[in-house]
């Protein structure tokens, strides 16, 4: 997801659920964010969407935005980062092929592949999520 409230900034983040709708939750905190691109994993991966999220989040570690706990006054942290919005969907490619990911265009599948990510564009979701089985969004 991008805003333009930071045109260079970012956030990367796994749901197990349509990713609109987690859009939708996320524009309370900010009405100007847009998806770049949404990959669905299959879920017969040996991964879990928390390993898959970390190993993204670790691999941009370097542009990771941290936040001030207001509590602990520690930086924490978060799904956000500094980089250009139209480059991010190739970063996150490159990452997801780095786990052993194949990347398919919108609603392509191979069945001999067992680690695929189905690329999304915002477009594609607003034209299929009605068509969206969300237990493949699920692990």
């Amino acid at each position: 997801m991008m805003t333009p409230s930071d045109y260079n900034r970012v956030k990367i983040g796994i749901t197990k659920n349509n990713p609109l709708l987690r859009l939708r939750d996320l524009k309370t905190g900010d009405p100007y964010l847009a998806i770049e691109a949404a990959y669905l994993i299959q879920n017969d991966t040996n991964f879990t969407t928390k390993v898959i999220e970390s190993f993204i989040h670790s691999y941009f570690a370097d542009v990771r935005i941290h936040f001030l706990d207001d509590e602990d006054r520690i930086n924490v942290p978060s799904e956000w980062f500094k980089m250009d919005p139209q480059q991010s969907s190739y970063l996150v490619e490159e990452a997801l092929k780095k786990m052993g990911f194949t990347i398919t265009s919108s609603g392509y599948y191979e069945d001999n592949l067992t680690y695929v990510a189905s690329k999304h564009h915002a477009s594609d979701l607003v034209d299929e999520v009605s068509n969206f089985n969300l237990d493949c969004w699920r692990n």
